[in-house]
């Protein structure tokens, strides 16, 4: 009877309520880091966007001090997300609707890093009509 009981509570346990292991980014933490790296990593797809000569590496250091998150655990945390996709599809929700509200502050890098708004995108002069 024990043995049937225990069967249907194991029945009955929802599958989406998967628990974040300690040392896993938090899913709040991890969706705003997320949101920060697709917009670095667009912007830097040409240097006529950003039109700096950073290294990428500046930009995620500067993600990872911003967030106090070392690499490795945010690349550890993104693996583990990834093996478990009801997770990583709730997340990669959060971050497109941050994409798309535009709520992702712009990204501070080298010795700004620790200060908001530091890097700005190069505004390009308007062309005018022939």
């Amino acid at each position: 009877m024990g043995l049937v009981l225990g069967l249907v509570g194991i029945g009955c346990a929802n599958p989406n309520e998967t628990a974040i292991p300690a040392g896993i980014v938090p899913a709040d933490t991890m969706a705003v880091m997320l949101s920060e790296l697709h917009l670095i990593e667009g912007a830097r797809s040409g240097k006529q966007i950003m039109g700096d000569s950073l290294s990428m590496d500046a930009y995620y250091d500067a993600l990872y001090v911003r967030h106090g998150v070392e690499a490795e655990r945010f690349k550890t945390s993104f693996a583990w997300y990834s093996r478990n996709p009801k997770l990583l599809e709730a997340l990669y929700e959060d971050v497109i609707v941050r994409l798309s509200a535009g709520d992702v502050p712009k990204i501070p890098v080298g010795d700004n890093a620790g200060r908001p708004d530091t890097v700005k995108v190069r505004s390009t002069p308007a062309r005018s009509e022939p």
